[in-house]
């Protein structure tokens, strides 16, 4: 990314939508850790809304985000963000406790992706990371891919994924949608053993999940194109879901 993709509005706005999730979250992957979370590094940490709720917490933060990011809306000192193009690459000489990206790695190129995942596995034993799905769509998305293609990355590194926090949070609505879908747990595989895993889901209730083959096929990029009436319809029950 080399060019501002929001207004100050959006940050602004943004991060007060986002607060909830981010103090919800934040306490499961506290209680799921096998230890006080004192440090996060964020790729990607835009105005900082996520590391200032660690902060709260205790951590000290480390946020990379780009020039563009305006320093009147920064909800962490502007002394722990380090402005940066991170399609470049990052160096970070110390190790945290907990390294994080979230709804980053889709802005840059596909050749990033390899340099970006090693500067989150290379910096800490426990990612956070969340990554745009295709046919998500949005503001400067150039990379969008199913969270097993990043999962394949963070494996050749020595980590595994775990599914925790999209059956928890999948109906809560504290959670924009994006975060919802595609929040991911990556451990370090000598860590494993050290976690401490949720409860079962309780409700007995199916979540609402579609198949990557049936959004292929509403998206047009299946082996047909699906008429514009069922379509719309498909979306409009999409919207409904969403209470939007």
């Amino acid at each position: 990314m080399s060019e501002a993709l929001y207004s100050g509005s959006y940050y602004s706005e943004r991060h007060q939508r986002t607060l909830p999730a981010a103090r919800a979250v934040t306490a499961f992957v506290r209680e799921r850790l096998p230890m006080p979370v004192n440090s996060v590094l964020d790729l990607g940490c835009g105005v900082g809304t996520w590391l200032s709720v660690w902060r709260e917490a205790g951590a000290r933060v480390h946020g990379f985000d780009g020039d563009w990011v305006p320093a009147e809306h920064l909800q962490i000192p502007a002394d722990a963000l380090v402005r940066c193009n991170l399609a470049e690459g990052i160096t970070f000489a110390q190790r945290v406790d907990l390294a994080m990206s979230l709804e980053c790695a889709e802005h840059l190129p596909e050749a990033a992706a390899a340099g970006f995942v090693d500067t989150l596995c290379n910096a800490a034993d426990f990612v956070l990371f969340a990554a745009a799905i295709p046919g998500q769509t949005g503001e400067g998305h150039i990379n969008e891919q199913w969270p097993a293609w990043w999962a394949r990355l963070f494996a050749a590194r020595g980590f595994q994924c775990l599914d925790w926090i999209r059956p928890a949070f999948w109906d809560d609505g504290r959670l924009d949608w994006w975060y919802r879908q595609n929040l991911m747990l990556y451990v370090r595989n000598q860590r494993m053993a050290e976690l401490r895993p949720p409860p079962p889901r309780q409700d007995g209730m199916p979540p609402a999940l579609v198949h990557p083959g049936c959004l292929a096929m509403y998206l047009g990029s299946g082996a047909g194109t699906a008429p514009a009436a069922p379509r719309r319809r498909w979306f409009r029950g999409i919207r409904r879901l969403l209470g939007s």
